[in-house]
C-alpha cells in the first residue's frame, strides 16, 4: 500500500453506471475518469466569486436572447463521451441542454476558474478532454487572484484551437452565449 493510500485510503473503481447511482448518495463531489472516482476540493471565496459573477454575466446573455440554452455551475456534471470523464466545470453553457438529468454532454463553453490544487490538471489533462467535445466553442481559464487578474481563452477556429491570453483592461468575446465583458468585470 503506498503512502497516499495509507493517509487517504484506496481509490473507487466502478463503472460509470454505479458511478451515477452511487453519486447521489453522496454529500461531496467525485469527478470520474476511466472507472476511477476521485473527490473535488473546496473552494475559496474569491474562487467562488468569479464562478458567480461568470455565471450571472452568462444567464443575463441567455435570458435576454431568449435562447434555449443552460447555464450550470459546479453542481452539473459534464460527462465527455470520447474521453470517458465525467467532470465538474465552474461553469457550462449548453445550447440547447441535455434532456439527462444527470449529467450534460454538449456544452458551447467550459469554464474552471483556476485554484494553485487544481490549476495543473485544468491547464493540461482538462484542456485536452475539453477540446475532444465536438459542440465547444470555447474553454475558458479564469484567474481567481483579484491582484493577478486574466482569462485565457481557447477558442475553436474551424479545426484548430486558438489560445489567446486576456488580461485588464481586455474585452473577451463570446458566441456563445453572444456576450463580450471585461476581465475586471468577473472580480467585482
Amino acid at each position: 500500500m503506498s503512502s497516499i493510500e495509507e493517509e487517504y485510503g484506496r481509490p473507487l473503481h466502478m463503472s460509470l453506471e454505479t458511478y451515477w447511482s452511487w453519486r447521489e448518495q453522496q454529500e461531496l463531489r467525485y469527478e470520474w475518469v476511466n472507472g476511477v472516482v476521485y473527490a473535488m476540493t473546496g473552494a475559496s471565496k474569491r474562487h467562488v466569486n468569479v464562478v458567480r459573477n461568470l455565471a450571472f454575466l452568462f444567464d443575463s446573455a441567455v435570458r435576454s436572447s431568449h435562447s434555449q440554452c443552460l447555464v450550470g455551475t459546479n453542481d452539473l456534471a459534464l460527462l465527455i463521451q470520447p474521453a470517458n470523464r465525467v467532470y465538474y466545470p465552474d461553469v457550462v453553457v449548453a445550447c440547447p441542454g441535455s434532456a439527462d438529468q444527470r449529467y450534460e454532454t454538449t456544452p458551447c463553453l467550459v469554464v474552471e476558474v483556476l485554484s494553485p490544487s487544481t490549476q495543473g490538471r485544468d491547464r493540461t489533462v482538462k484542456l485536452a478532454d475539453y477540446c475532444t467535445i465536438p459542440e465547444l466553442h470555447d474553454y475558458l481559464m479564469v484567474s481567481s487572484d483579484p491582484d493577478d487578474p486574466f482569462v485565457i481563452q481557447h477558442h475553436r477556429a474551424g479545426d484548430i484551437w486558438v489560445h489567446t491570453v486576456h488580461g485588464p483592461p481586455a474585452t473577451v468575446s463570446l458566441t456563445c452565449p453572444a456576450v463580450s465583458f471585461q476581465v475586471s468585470d468577473l472580480f467585482t
